[in-house]
């Protein structure tokens, strides 16, 4: 009876010190995750966020996903299968998507890919840019300088309160002395 009862918590003992290795792995995990997420959303050391074209279609702050699998290599010092599991991981936890299938594998390929808004919670500059952007968004409907808003027909339809994406750019190119094509990125 005593070797059953030895058996029986050495067999608890295990699995209570098996649950202890599983939930340090995934909080290693997780904090790994979170540390390549936030880096790979840095715009000064991440993966470069523009608009990029495909079979004439154009998509905003998307990144190739080639491009993101050698970044990860070169920060992680990982092959390229290992970087791709991590961004199929990603891709599954909702945090990347690709532009045109949301549930589209991701493959290392010139695929373009986009962060979710989920994803961008753990951006290391999230909170100046919203700034910037509000800033900015204030700078653009000021009515004596900014972008003209008022309401508009097009093509026999009628539009409220609105602007010209065109007198737009060139607002946003004169006010921060930047080319049309820096102003669009």
């Amino acid at each position: 009876a005593s070797s059953s009862s030895s058996s029986s918590s050495s067999s608890s003992s295990s699995s209570t010190s098996s649950a202890t290795k599983d939930d340090a792995a995934v909080a290693a995990f997780l904090s790994n995750l979170h540390r390549i997420l936030t880096a790979l959303q840095d715009s000064s050391r991440g993966v470069q966020l523009k608009t990029r074209t495909c079979l004439f279609k154009s998509y905003a702050n998307c990144f190739v996903a080639r491009d993101a699998v050698s970044w990860l290599c070169e920060l992680d010092s990982c092959d390229r299968d290992t970087a791709v599991d991590l961004f199929r991981k990603l891709s599954d936890m909702g945090f990347i998507q690709h532009v045109l299938e949301e549930d589209k594998l991701f493959a290392d390929d010139h695929l373009f890919y986009v962060f979710t808004r989920k994803a961008l919670r753990f951006a290391p500059d999230h909170d100046e840019v919203l700034r910037r952007c509000a800033r900015l968004l204030q700078r653009m409907l000021d009515p004596v300088t900014g972008v003209e808003v008022k309401d508009r027909r097009y093509m026999l339809k009628s539009y409220r309160e609105c602007f010209v994406a065109q007198e737009a750019v060139q607002w946003l190119s004169r006010m921060d002395q930047c080319s049309p094509a820096a102003a669009l990125d």
